[in-house]
C-alpha cells in the first residue's frame, strides 16, 4: 500500500457509505469537486465505476459492496487505535481475564486472588486453564503463571518472578516416620510420585543416585489433586511443593517434614504478551497478583527454574 492508497482510504469509505457526492463532500468538510476528484481517481484505481445513477438515485456497483465490509472493519480499527484510552476502574470493571497455570499453580493463586477481587474488583472474571506455553503462542492467553525453563521468556514475551516454591515430604498423620525420616527411611518407602509429563524420575531421584539410592515409586500421577488424598489414606510418602502441602494439610489428616534431601526449590514466574505490557487493566492484574504473592521477592530476576 502507497501513501495515495491512505489518503484514498477515508474519501472511498465515506462515498460508499453515503452513496452521494454532496453528502460525502458534506461529511468530510471538503467541496464537491473535492470529492468528485477523489471519485474520479478512485474509479481510475479499480478500473469499476464504484457508484452509478439507477433513476435519480446512486448505487454501488458489486466490487463497490465487496469493498465496504472490509472498508468498515479497518476504519473501525484505526478509530479504536486512535481513540484515547479508557480508565481501568476495577471497582466497575466487568472485564475477563484469561489466565493459565498447571494445577498446582491454580491451587495455589486462584483462592487469594478470587478472595482479593472479591473486595477490590466484584465484576472483573477470571477464566482458568491449563495450557500455558500453547495459550501464550496462540495469543489466547493474557497471563500464565509458570516455571521458566531458561533464563528469560521467549520473544514477544515478558516476565516477572511471582514466587519461589520449595519441597517437603508429605505422609499422612501417624504414619511411622511422621516424627522423623532420615535418607534411608525415605529411600526405603514407598512412594507416590506426581509427574506431569507422565515419566518417572526428577531431581529426587537424582539426589538419591548421587548417594547410590533409589526409592519405590509404586504410584504415578499426572496432575496434584488425587495424590494428596491417596497419602491421606496409605503409608505412601510424597514430595510436594510446601504451599501445595500446606493448602491440602488445614483440610486432609497430613503431616508436612521437612524434606531429608533439602532438594533446590524453583520459581514460579507470570509471563504475558509484550502487546499487553502498558494496558491500563493488565498492568492492574499483574500488580495484584504481585501484592498477593511478590512481597517476598528480594528482586524481579527471573532465574532459572526448575520443572515441577
Amino acid at each position: 500500500m502507497n501513501p495515495d492508497d491512505l489518503q484514498q482510504l477515508l474519501p472511498l469509505y465515506v462515498l460508499l457509505q453515503e452513496k452521494s457526492v454532496t453528502k460525502a463532500a458534506q461529511r468530510l468538510g471538503v467541496t464537491q469537486s473535492g470529492i468528485s476528484h477523489a471519485l474520479s481517481k478512485l474509479r481510475e484505481r479499480f478500473s469499476d465505476p464504484l457508484l452509478v445513477r439507477d433513476g435519480q438515485r446512486m448505487v454501488l456497483t458489486p466490487r463497490a459492496e465487496a469493498l465496504l465490509p472490509p472498508l468498515e472493519e479497518a476504519i473501525s480499527r484505526l478509530e479504536v487505535a486512535l481513540a484515547v484510552p479508557i480508565p481501568f476502574d476495577a471497582n466497575t470493571s466487568s472485564r475477563n481475564f484469561k489466565l493459565a497455570s498447571a494445577d498446582y499453580g491454580q491451587f495455589v493463586i486462584l483462592p487469594p486472588l478470587m478472595r482479593r477481587l472479591e473486595n477490590q474488583a466484584p465484576f472483573v472474571g477470571i477464566t482458568a486453564r491449563h495450557d500455558a506455553e500453547a495459550g501464550l503462542a496462540s495469543g489466547e492467553v493474557d497471563l500464565a503463571v509458570m516455571p521458566l525453563r531458561t533464563q528469560g521468556p521467549a520473544a514477544g514475551l515478558r516476565a516477572r518472578v511471582l514466587f519461589r516454591e520449595r519441597f517437603v515430604c508429605v505422609v499422612r498423620r501417624g504414619h511411622p516416620l511422621e516424627s522423623a525420616m532420615s535418607v534411608a527411611d525415605f529411600a526405603e518407602a514407598r512412594h507416590a510420585l506426581i509427574a506431569p509429563r507422565g515419566t518417572a524420575g526428577g531431581v529426587v531421584d537424582e539426589l538419591l543416585q548421587k548417594l547410590g539410592k533409589s526409592r519405590r515409586t509404586v504410584l504415578l500421577l499426572q496432575d496434584f489433586l488425587v495424590a494428596p488424598h491417596v497419602v491421606a489414606s496409605s503409608d505412601l510418602v510424597i514430595t510436594l511443593p510446601q504451599r501445595l502441602a500446606a493448602i491440602f494439610a488445614e483440610t486432609l489428616p497430613l503431616a508436612i517434614l521437612e524434606h531429608p534431601l533439602n532438594p533446590p526449590g524453583f520459581s514460579m514466574s507470570m509471563v504475558w504478551p509484550e502487546r499487553l505490557e502498558h494496558d491500563a487493566g493488565h498492568r492492574w492484574f499483574r500488580g495484584e497478583l504481585v501484592a498477593i504473592f511478590g512481597a517476598e521477592l528480594p528482586s524481579a530476576r527471573s532465574p532459572t527454574s526448575i520443572p515441577i
